[in-house]
């Protein structure tokens, strides 16, 4: 389980908590966490590489997670810092 998995996880917990307490600025906060997570997990896809050694026939599997972005992930990713925004702004200034 990468990081952004966990953050995707994190937002939809907080969100479904929120809910049920009826409390609006908490489930936007946990719904825009949640796509954030699941944006930024599209945009760094698990990967692996051989890495050759110096020696004859020795090499190493590494993981990497390049940065792939597309226009959904980063659509997301968009959407889901903004409505991070609007929470904190509904947290401070709401009655």
């Amino acid at each position: 389980m990468t990081k952004w998995n966990l953050v995707a996880a994190a937002g939809a917990i907080i969100a479904v908590a929120f809910f049920i307490a009826q409390l609006i600025h908490g489930f936007v906060f946990g719904l825009g966490l949640a796509l954030f997570g699941a944006g930024e997990q599209i945009n760094h896809p698990r990967g692996s590489e051989v890495v050759r050694g110096k020696i004859v026939n020795s090499s190493i599997k590494t993981g990497i997670n390049p940065r792939e972005p597309d226009f959904f992930s980063l659509s997301l990713v968009a959407i889901g810092i903004g409505l991070v925004a609007i929470s904190l702004l509904l947290a401070v200034f709401a009655p």
